[in-house]
């Protein structure tokens, strides 16, 4: 079973990616031609080289991904975009798989994993004591997202539990509503009445001193911290360590358009979340002991990080996306990279960019390049699309002078034939999948 995680941070158009990745896998061939068979068609010894995807009917770990659900709704008349999900789902297929033409075909199952990105946010608290994370989260609020909770907790100290977490929702859901992804508990992302949350979740940061960490409420607050990260935090980790495979997708020009607060927000976040797992499994001698003893933890073999939306912009400005992730990302890696090398493992990881339902086409208007949309039949070039840098910007004087060049374009699915049978049009969809998973078909 090749088991991969797929991960968006928020708005990075995960399920869209999820979608229409199994859509292409159901559909299309190694070599990125359409199948014109059943979905439970499969090759023979006198098939060309290819990979088969099919349905398989398995019983979830966790809820299925709702594929036949978003299938419906991109097909309907309407074409809509999914709805955003919640909860850690997933959808097993089986894949068949010729590599040239001397008969020999390989089948495995592949497990992919839908895992919104907030749930993500979480990791950071497993090895945190509840002081531990309380001070670093007031650190982040007050020193990336501008938000000094600690001096609101302070003027109203004399609230209880119950006032006080009303006090930390309100600003934690100001914060999802401006886009920041470090945000924590996770249970609070995508909730907008505070009666929704359980007693059991309700817990927020506060200044633990020597003086009061034995107050009632303090460790009342402890204790529902310490219940949810055994709760919630733990399961929803090991499912995603179990994954040897992580896809991890960024909206690189959602970020370009914002603010540097933002660029910040979303470079800690990635840096804190990778920290938390270990890319050293199954190697070294004191792995190797300790699975005498121990199920080893499966080794994270690879890492894929995708920009998505690629075709917001102009061709040529696709290789630019792909640089400025490798820059967002830089800092972590380099960390992965350096506790692989403490056991000698060389570890890789690929970046590139996507879009996993385009919705633009490439033209050319007198040798320049252009987007174009389908409007009634017809194309229509589109007048300001995004223009990307060589490089992030350096200060929110950058961060603004860029806003205000450029504007997020707002479009619909651009399906073209309204059948089940349908391939989804993409940029660069297959490729950076199958190079992820390449390591499998040898």
């Amino acid at each position: 079973m090749i088991e991969v995680a797929v991960i968006g941070l928020s708005e990075s158009g995960k399920t869209v990616y999820l979608t229409s990745l199994i859509n292409h896998l159901l559909r299309k061939d190694l070599n990125g031609v359409i199948r014109n068979i059943s979905l439970d068609s499969e090759p023979s010894a006198d098939s060309g080289p290819g990979l088969w995807g099919s349905l398989f009917s398995e019983k979830a770990s966790a809820v299925q991904f709702p594929y036949e659900e978003y299938l419906e709704r991109f097909l309907g008349a309407d074409s809509l975009w999914p709805k955003r999900t919640k909860d850690v789902s997933e959808y097993v297929l089986k894949v068949v798989y010729k590599k040239d033409d001397s008969g020999g075909l390989k089948e495995f199952k592949i497990k992919l994993f839908d895992y919104p990105g907030e749930l993500f946010a979480d990791f950071p608290m497993l090895d945190q004591t509840y002081a531990e994370w309380s001070s670093t989260i007031m650190r982040v609020l007050r020193g990336k997202q501008n938000t000094d909770w600690e001096a609101i907790y302070m003027k109203n100290a004399d609230k209880n539990i119950n006032e006080l977490g009303k006090l930390y929702f309100d600003e934690v859901h100001r914060l999802e509503k401006a886009g920041y992804n470090y945000i924590q508990p996770s249970k609070y992302f995508g909730v907008s009445d505070f009666k929704e949350i359980n007693e059991d979740e309700l817990f927020f940061p506060v200044p633990v001193t020597s003086d009061n960490k034995r107050d009632e409420a303090v460790c009342e607050l402890e204790r529902r911290f310490e219940r949810y990260k055994l709760n919630t935090v733990v399961p929803n980790f090991e499912l995603l360590r179990g994954c040897s495979y992580q896809i991890i997708l960024f909206d690189v020009l959602t970020a370009l358009t914002t603010s540097i607060s933002h660029y910040n927000d979303v470079s800690y976040t990635v840096e804190k979340i990778l920290e938390q797992f270990d890319y050293t499994a199954g190697y070294g001698i004191l792995n190797a002991l300790l699975s005498i003893f121990y199920e080893p933890q499966k080794p994270i073999k690879k890492i894929l990080f995708l920009a998505t939306k690629a075709d917001m912009v102009k061709k040529n400005d696709r290789g630019k996306m792909v640089v400025l992730l490798k820059k967002l990302v830089e800092t972590a890696l380099k960390k992965i990279k350096l506790k692989a090398g403490s056991v000698n493992r060389s570890f890789s990881a690929e970046v590139d960019c996507v879009s996993a339902m385009r919705c633009t086409k490439d033209v050319e208007t007198g040798g320049e390049e252009e987007l174009a949309i389908m409007v009634n039949g017809k194309l229509e070039k589109i007048k300001n699309s995004i223009s990307v840098p060589d490089d992030w910007p350096a200060n929110e004087k950058e961060f603004e002078e860029l806003k205000s060049k450029n504007k997020m374009l707002s479009l619909s699915p651009n399906i073209e034939v309204r059948r089940h049978d349908y391939v989804f049009p993409d940029i660069n969809l297959d490729k950076p999948f199958l190079k992820l998973i390449e390591e499998e078909f040898k």
